[in-house]
């Protein structure tokens, strides 16, 4: 990334202003006081009341709508929901081909990653463009205009004559939304050198000299960031600087790290409540659903995964012996195999 793309954003994450380039002239939205804030989010609040009691409908009754009239279906419903875990699955898969030395699955992963990300944002775009005849999605848009109406000046620092002009407020929305900067941007920003000087100098909010509760989202984000690069430095297991300037890579292992831990808890729980060592499974009773969902949650993915295979196979054909399960059948063929093994090299 040019040095001068992320000098301009570090810049603009410290004036917190998101510039609104028009035609001819350039207006600048800045930090919403907590004020403002707070009476955007009544108006919204108030709106989508309103909105529903005079008949417009909800997000709800919009996905039935889209749905009846087949302009949405339940095959990309699924899709669109899955498709989050499919990119943290391509995620981890790459940490752990680059783990491997499998330089080439690890860009052919990322391609796959990169096809998977495209297809999200379209059915996403897809999945949101009516959401603004909703009841909902007028009262955000409402909370935006005020927003944007009470938060906008000139290069001069002063209030627009025509702020109160409906079709200008509108258009600035939109270049404000849009003009934002996204989690890769501002990951750019906070691991750069220019930024890292100012946050190690200071690593707190005051760097953008306001109170916490006047952060914008962009200041706020960056914050997280650097406190998220400081934690992952500091980690005893800390990937090279290689894995720590790509995003993907490092979101794999950041999966990895997370999954290591809640295995970790889940043993330590599961040995508070009697469990053994090596045991591979462990009953624990539970008053209400949950609890069973808590203790569910307490096995790692490869024992949910042979879980469900139990559950299927038990549901498709009632009583199954032990010997009879898809991963005990999967353990028998692995030792016969390993004790083939052992008989030829014994020759």
């Amino acid at each position: 990334m040019p040095q001068e793309v992320i000098r301009y954003r570090l810049n603009r994450l410290l004036s917190g202003k998101v510039p609104c380039p028009l035609s001819s002239r350039i207006l600048y939205v800045y930090p919403p006081t907590p004020d403002v804030r707070c009476e955007a989010s009544r108006i919204e609040n108030e709106i989508v009341v309103d909105a529903t009691y005079n008949g417009l409908i909800t997000k709800d009754q919009m996905f039935a709508l889209l749905l009846k009239n087949g302009l949405w279906t339940l095959q990309e419903e699924q899709q669109y929901t899955s498709l989050p875990t499919v990119v943290e699955t391509l995620k981890l898969q790459m940490w752990q081909f680059h783990s491997k030395f499998a330089g080439k699955r690890v860009e052919q992963t990322r391609k796959s990653l990169r096809k998977q990300e495209q297809i999200y944002r379209e059915l996403s775009a897809k999945r949101l463009q009516y959401d603004i005849h909703t009841a909902e999605g007028h009262a955000l848009f409402s909370r935006f205009d005020y927003i944007v109406a009470n938060s906008t000046y000139d290069a001069a620092g002063n209030v627009p004559d025509d702020i109160d002009d409906g079709r200008l407020i509108r258009i600035l929305v939109n270049l404000y939304m849009s003009n934002m900067l996204n989690d890769t941007q501002t990951r750019e920003v906070a691991k750069s050198p220019l930024w890292k000087m100012i946050w190690y100098a200071s690593k707190s909010e005051s760097m953008f000299g306001c109170p916490s509760a006047n952060l914008t989202d962009e200041q706020i984000s960056v914050l997280n960031w650097s406190r998220m690069y400081d934690s992952v430095y500091e980690s005893m297991e800390c990937p090279n600087d290689t894995v720590i300037n790509d995003d993907d890579l490092l979101d794999g292992w950041l999966i990895t790290q997370s999954r290591t831990r809640e295995s970790e808890r889940a043993q330590h729980l599961g040995d508070k409540h009697g469990g053994k060592k090596g045991s591979h499974e462990m009953f624990i009773p539970a008053e209400t659903p949950e609890d069973a969902a808590r203790i569910d949650a307490m096995n790692d993915p490869n024992a949910r995964a042979i879980k469900r295979q139990r559950l299927q196979l038990a549901g498709k054909h009632g009583v199954v012996k032990e010997q009879n399960m898809p991963d005990s059948q999967l353990t028998m063929r692995q030792q016969a195999l390993l004790e083939t093994k052992q008989k030829m090299k014994g020759k």
